[in-house]
């Protein structure tokens, strides 16, 4: 029942199908499922075609994303890079969200994943193109995991965490999803069927004894109520990034994150107007004050979200934010940046000697101010290919070197820097490849997850969980009796899942419930280097 999707004939026969699509029904894009399952030489040229196709259709918006689980931006960026997708949906920093607005995680988690925006970044796409989301129809609502992280939490601290989980979706760059009924305090019981509530009155048994947030209501009623709480929050939201464009697709720029919980700051710029706003949120339970800098000396900065506080900077740029408790403000410049005294300068870095497979390269730039900076790259007598544009420090992108090209085959580098005043600074590198590893028998090293799917006769998965020990990601482990909820449902059970950390080969793991009693009392075991699935 599967498609051979590396014989040339599948391909062509699917980018025809997907051609009569745009076609007919004049579509302006597709979000595709599952894209991982499908070798990346498919989507490479499955996208290439649609792309071309849509662009002589006058279509040069036409946008495909797809959906590969990982929290990893390093696994799922290649489908942008390589696959030439436009974007993927952001499971990393949905998990960094998570982490950070329920959890209380340090701000240090989302710093790591935006940090690792370069890897998006192609000739035609970047980071700012990414599907952002809080939770979606298979893993289960924000909601959800609002009341799974704080059991017995009141309504209107769970409201005040999912406000500022979608402050941050909304305010950080990318493309947000909002999963219909979570403006409404849809939460449900977990993933898959127990997450695809009807926005209409439901007679589903299962829907009926769901918690709302917000409201009273049950699903006994359709929700359509646009007076609740989070439909005005998010719409607020949205009315905010409207009026202020910097707020979806300006330069971002990180400029604070606490070592713990606490605030995590950035500026979003506008590129064109020279407009900075100071974004900053606080996932503790107390207002936090930060200092850090921003673009400009002597600025004042005036608060249009959570705060009408005004700020100024001092000499040295920096300015002192308070955040209210679990809450986000954003304050904005009173005039635009100053242009810059120094014209900006360029050092360009290639990777070492011996390169394969996705490499990195980066640049050191000084001077200037709204710096960007253009990547090209030529292998061999090959044409020059340009990699990408990064507009803010670091400086990177990646290459992805053919697997086919010969050992000691020239890289030969290029990159152009362009400050807010038109000037300009160039500078080249070189490199050779190497010897590709040879291609190793697939082990745990290449599992991301172990999951385990659990059927009960009573049907009744809301008391148990999955305690894991072993070969686990930095994270995951948990204390006794705390577990991994079974969120997920299919035509088994249910079903949970850990992290695993790189290299894994063993898991060992119980079935337990909140006081930590055994579903059964001996200890298994998962051999990951054979499979990544056990069925209980």
């Amino acid at each position: 029942d599967d498609l051979w999707t590396e014989r040339p004939e599948v391909v062509e026969g699917m980018e025809k199908i997907y051609e009569r699509w745009v076609k007919d029904f004049d579509i302006d894009g597709f979000r595709v499922d599952t894209v991982r399952n499908v070798d990346m030489k498919f989507w490479t040229q499955w996208a290439t075609a649609l792309d071309a196709y849509a662009a002589k259709r006058g279509r040069d918006d036409f946008f495909i994303f797809g959906e590969t689980l990982s929290a990893d931006p390093s696994v799922i960026a290649p489908y942008v890079t390589e696959g030439r997708l436009d974007a993927t949906l952001d499971f990393p920093l949905q998990n960094a969200i998570r982490g950070y607005a329920s959890q209380g995680k340090s701000a240090s988690g989302l710093s790591d994943v935006f940090a690792q925006d370069y890897r998006y970044t192609t000739d035609k796409a970047n980071a700012y193109n990414e599907v952002t989301f809080l939770g979606n129809h298979d893993m289960g609502r924000i909601g959800f995991f609002l009341k799974s992280d704080h059991p017995g939490a009141g309504d209107a601290e769970l409201l005040r965490r999912d406000r500022l989980a979608h402050e941050l979706m909304f305010l950080s760059r990318g493309n947000p999803v909002i999963y219909s009924g979570d403006e409404q305090g849809f939460t449900g019981a977990g993933g898959d069927k127990d997450a695809r509530q009807p926005m209409f009155a439901s007679r589903t048994a299962d829907y009926l004894d769901d918690d709302q947030l917000g409201t009273d209501r049950t699903h006994a009623e359709a929700a359509y109520d646009t007076s609740a709480p989070l439909y005005r929050q998010i719409s607020a939201l949205a009315e905010l990034r409207k009026a202020n464009p910097a707020l979806a697709d300006g330069v971002q720029t990180e400029r604070y994150a606490a070592d713990g919980p606490g605030v995590y700051a950035f500026s979003r710029t506008d590129a064109k107007t020279g407009t900075e706003y100071v974004v900053a949120f606080n996932n503790a339970e107390a207002p936090k004050s930060a200092t850090f800098a921003t673009g400009s000396a002597g600025m004042a900065f005036r608060g249009i979200h959570g705060t009408d506080a005004t700020v100024k900077s001092g000499a040295d740029k920096k300015v002192t934010v308070t955040v209210p408790a679990r809450s986000a403000v954003v304050l904005k410049a009173a005039g635009p940046l100053a242009q810059p005294a120094a014209k900006p300068t360029i050092t360009l870095h290639a990777p070492d000697p011996g390169a394969t497979g996705t490499v990195e390269l980066n640049a050191d730039v000084a001077g200037g101010q709204l710096n960007r900076v253009v990547f090209a790259a030529q292998t061999g007598n090959g044409e020059w290919r340009t990699l990408g544009t990064a507009d803010h420090a670091p400086y990177k992108v990646t290459q992805a070197i053919d697997a086919d090209t010969p050992p000691g085959t020239a890289l030969r580098y290029k990159a152009v820097v362009v400050d807010s005043a038109g000037r300009t600074a160039s500078a080249t590198a070189a490199s050779t490849t190497g010897t590709p590893p040879a291609e190793e028998v697939p082990t745990a090293a290449s599992r991301d997850y172990a999951v385990v799917h659990y059927k009960r006769a009573d049907g009744n998965y809301d008391d148990w969980g999955l305690y894991a020990w072993g070969d686990l990601a930095d994270g995951e482990a948990t204390t006794w009796p705390e577990t991994h909820p079974f969120t997920g449902r299919d035509a088994y059970g249910a079903f949970a899942y850990v992290k695993l950390k790189p290299g894994a080969s063993n898991v060992g793991f119980l079935v337990i419930d909140k006081d930590g009693n055994k579903d059964v009392a001996a200890d298994r075991t998962i051999d990951v280097t054979e499979t990544g699935e056990v069925w209980i």
